[in-house]
């Protein structure tokens, strides 16, 4: 996990490609996908970090509602 501070000074959580999956459990390529359509990723240079906080919220659309 990597802190990153913009230009308002506000704190972004980020991941690199090979943490995430490990967060997520999910495999590297569907974490890059999905990072990718979700519009999270940041490149700095050859470093790719993609945003938590944009992650989550396009990881968490997919949620299925409990059924009752």
């Amino acid at each position: 996990m990597i802190r990153v501070v913009d230009k308002d000074n506000n704190e972004i959580v980020c991941y690199k490609y090979k943490d995430g999956p490990q967060v997520y459990g999910i495999c590297e390529s569907t974490f890059r996908k999905r990072a990718r359509e979700a519009g999270a990723t940041i490149k700095l240079g050859k470093t790719v970090l993609i945003r938590k906080d944009i992650f989550e919220e396009y990881l968490f659309s997919f949620t299925v509602p409990a059924m009752e």
